[in-house]
């Protein structure tokens, strides 16, 4: 009797051994997936907050430009400067798109606000609307991302 009771232990003791780091090692997998998912999350946070503000900058720097008479000596460091700031939020909103997936319904929102709001000319001040489009797109995004990994908010 007590040797059965021994092996028993033995078996048992065998296949938690066993059980441990197959258990440790999904328990890793699956924290490294949601870290990757949390520094996904934090970069089109940060790309779509840096892509408002230059389209705001470069949708100023456009009204300046227009307000400059031809023969005024600005008007060239206005245009550079405008052509700069285009250089850049194109860069930024190439980077949101290749950060999203276009067959994503949520995703495509996103994209869609952010080409209408870098597509608008009026004045920044005006623009609120489209901004709040981009903002809720976004949030919707994120909103999404953190639930496939079961965080909230």
């Amino acid at each position: 009797m007590d040797y059965t009771v021994g092996l028993v232990l033995q078996i048992l003791t065998l296949l938690v051994a066993a059980v441990g780091p197959v258990l440790a090692y999904r328990y890793a997998k699956r924290l490294a997936i949601n870290a990757n998912q949390m520094a996904w999350v934090d970069a089109l946070r940060q790309d779509v907050a840096e892509t408002i503000a230059l389209t705001h900058d470069f949708q100023a720097s456009i009204m300046t430009f227009r307000t400059l008479d031809n023969e005024d000596s600005g008007r060239h460091v206005a245009l550079n400067v405008t052509r700069e700031r285009a250089s850049k939020l194109q860069t930024l909103v190439q980077r949101v798109r290749l950060r999203l997936n276009s067959d994503n319904p949520i995703h495509v929102q996103l994209i869609d606000s952010i080409a209408k709001m870098v597509a608008e000319r009026a004045d920044p001040k005006e623009n609120k609307v489209l901004l709040e489009e981009v903002v809720k797109a976004a949030e919707a995004t994120i909103r999404q991302a953190l639930g496939k990994v079961g965080a909230t908010d």
